[in-house]
């Protein structure tokens, strides 16, 4: 498939954005208001959307990277874009967290789950580093990003 460098595979780029909204909409627990086999499903959109995008990096790419250095390069870039925005929304579950310790410790308010008992300093520490696909057991801090540790 021939592309100049700066045209778009809008229609690939289409299909991606239908698959990343199909994730949000399961992510968001919304099938049980939309009811049906799309969204119930919409879990098996996310290996859709990891095999579209290699494809779509691999044909963007593909030609460009050809040595090692270029390749590290690009890691650089791709890791400096995703990493900052990780950390922003780890420290958001971790002001939740710490937030349901005072709601528990002052107003007596029990939790289904009291402050950091699966949400502790050790899967912080694999979520932060972004190993927590390979090493926690459960999902825990901010869910979704597991998906960011398995690329």
């Amino acid at each position: 498939m021939a592309k100049t460098s700066d045209a778009k595979l809008l229609h690939l780029e289409s299909l991606r954005g239908i698959a990343a909204l199909a994730v949000a909409v399961y992510h968001l627990q919304l099938g049980s208001v939309f009811n049906n086999a799309v969204t119930d499903n919409a879990w098996l959109m996310v290996d859709f959307f990891f095999v579209l995008s290699g494809y779509v990096m691999a044909l963007n790419y593909g030609e460009r990277i050809t040595t090692p250095t270029e390749m590290v390069s690009f890691q650089k870039k791709r890791f400096l874009r995703l990493f900052p925005l990780h950390v922003v929304m780890l420290l958001v579950f971790l002001a939740f967290e710490v937030a349901k310790y005072f709601a528990e410790a002052r107003s007596g308010i029990v939790a289904n789950s009291p402050a950091f008992t699966d949400n502790n300093a050790i899967s912080f520490v694999f979520n932060f580093l972004l190993m927590h696909n390979l090493f926690g057991a459960e999902e825990t801090w901010n869910g979704p990003s597991w998906s960011i540790s398995a690329e």
